[in-house]
């Protein structure tokens, strides 16, 4: 049985854009390249999540239950978990997220059971632009089924020889096409 690895920005939560739509809004006087480079720094613990927080004038707590506020899960998703593990897929939550952070939406969001394991790439030393994510995963994990709203991700996880499922929010150039396409997170239950 091949183990389904669901990305958590663009597929549990439906609204792929944490950084335009969560950390932009939160971080008003800070510039986008500022806030792109400090996401980046806080996935591999190159920037203290406090430090982070201060910096655009947020109590670390505060900033926290904000940023999980802002975050919506997909209504549909315990309905679609349900029918994978009748199914017998082993789940993991799969997202470049910084970890504690991924820890605390799954968390407070009451996620943890749904899923068989939650990884949080950075702490494989990888993100999803790097092909030797998806060595890595096949070793952990078997065969898998990658779901993700990014083509360029999905295009490098089907090197690696896993099935490919794209959640197409929006249209993307490029000649690689995904194994299967939907568009709604419950059309996993006609494909799987």
């Amino acid at each position: 049985m091949k183990t389904v690895l669901l990305d958590m920005f663009g597929v549990v939560c439906p609204d792929g854009h944490f950084h335009t739509n969560v950390l932009k809004p939160m971080c008003k006087d800070a510039l986008d390249v500022q806030i792109e480079r400090e996401y980046a720094k806080l996935k591999f613990g190159e920037l203290d999540e406090a430090e982070f927080w201060e910096k655009h004038n947020w109590e670390p707590i505060k900033g926290r239950a904000e940023m999980v506020r802002r975050v919506p899960i997909d209504p549909k998703l315990r309905e679609v978990v349900a029918y994978l593990k009748r199914k017998g897929y082993p789940l993991v939550l799969f997202s470049d997220f910084p970890k504690d952070w991924l820890d605390l939406i799954v968390d407070k969001k009451n996620l943890r059971v749904l899923f068989d394991q939650v990884v949080a790439t950075p702490q494989w030393g990888y993100l999803k632009s790097n092909p030797k994510l998806y060595t890595e995963a096949n070793k952990q994990f078997g065969d898998c089924v990658i779901v993700d709203d990014k083509l360029k991700v999905l295009e490098l996880a089907g090197k690696a020889r896993m099935e490919t499922v794209w959640k197409k929010t929006i249209e993307e150039e490029t000649s690689f096409e995904p194994d299967h396409v939907i568009r709604y997170l419950d059309e996993l239950k006609g494909i799987l």
